[in-house]
């Protein structure tokens, strides 16, 4: 069993590179890319999910909602490239904000 601190740093890597990937999928890329990037982001959304599950309700919604949006199985299709493309780079700061743990950061430097 992994340290939970372990795990934690884990899944901030793993949340970065999902950020990437979203950065890179505005590009036009093989359709191989975009099943990868559906596969990578729901799962690192779901084990996003399920860290907060009893910590903060409103990370389970939102890495919930990008779970259900990017799934692999039950692909949900928007024909128009610009609202993928936007979609794609809200998702990766949302990863960011999560990875970097920013909300945490501010509140801890005001108690301070």
């Amino acid at each position: 069993m992994l340290p939970t601190a372990l795990k934690n740093k884990i899944l901030n890597i793993l949340s970065i590179i999902c950020a990437c990937h979203l950065f890179f999928a505005g590009l036009d890329l093989p359709e191989v890319f975009y099943v990868y990037l559906r596969v990578i982001v729901s799962s690192v959304a779901l084990l996003t999910m399920m860290k907060n599950l009893r910590k903060n309700t409103i990370y389970v919604i939102i890495f919930g909602s990008i779970a259900i949006i990017f799934n692999p199985i039950i692909p949900i299709y928007l024909y128009n490239k610009t609202v993928w493309v936007l979609l794609d780079i809200v998702t990766a700061l949302i990863f960011l904000l999560e990875a970097y743990d920013l909300p945490t950061i501010k509140s801890s430097a005001m108690n301070t």
